[in-house]
């Protein structure tokens, strides 16, 4: 019988040399991640809506008062009227004197109230210090009445006389109102207009 025989001195020995090298220097680190290029996109974008919607609450009000503004003066009339007055003489007909748009009127003294015989006006655009108008004679519309009230509001002297212009659409003329008072400002001018402010 055979015996076993034993194994080949080459088998023997442990394979040193199939095993692999090792480096002497530690892994170097991974670089660090770099940001995705859709993160900046992102983020400008956020950036940029945020300066839009600062822009447009910023302009806005520029804007809005702007057409407030075109529209109230888009809208304002200047009424005027002419009387017709028929005069007896001593002689058998009537004379007929005819004054087209030349009434005359006292402009009314400023006050603390608005006068009972004012119309009152429907407000084009707001504002806290004097929220409405009111007409004080038949030549002055409503539309012109916001229009001077627009412009009086506008401009930065109270508590004094204070020269505006107000331009009329129908016309295209501009009319120089004088406003004065504290509580109700009186503004008269133009062509026999009286607006009151409140």
């Amino acid at each position: 019988m055979n015996a076993p025989q034993p194994p080949d001195p080459w088998d023997s020995q442990p394979q040193w040399d199939s095993q692999p090298q090792r480096d002497s220097q530690p892994p170097k680190d991974p670089p660090p991640p770099q940001t995705p290029a859709w993160v900046w996109v992102l983020l400008g974008a956020g950036v940029a809506a945020i300066v839009v919607v600062v822009g447009l609450v910023w302009v806005r009000p520029m804007l809005f008062d702007a057409e407030t503004n075109q529209s109230a003066r888009s809208s304002t009339q200047l009424n005027t009227t002419a009387s017709t007055t028929t005069t007896p003489t001593t002689e058998s007909s009537p004379t007929t004197t005819s004054a087209a748009a030349r009434t005359t009127t006292s402009a009314p003294a400023s006050g603390t109230a608005v006068p009972a015989n004012a119309t009152r006006c429907g407000p084009v655009f707001s504002n806290n210090e004097l929220p409405n108008s009111a007409t004080g004679s038949k030549a002055t519309s409503c539309e012109f009445a916001e229009e001077v009230r627009y412009q009086y509001v506008s401009q930065g002297k109270r508590n004094a006389t204070v020269s505006i212009n107000a331009v009329s659409p129908v016309t295209n003329t501009r009319y120089s109102m004088s406003c004065t008072g504290k509580k109700v400002v009186t503004c008269t001018g133009g062509n026999n207009a009286i607006v009151y402010l409140f």
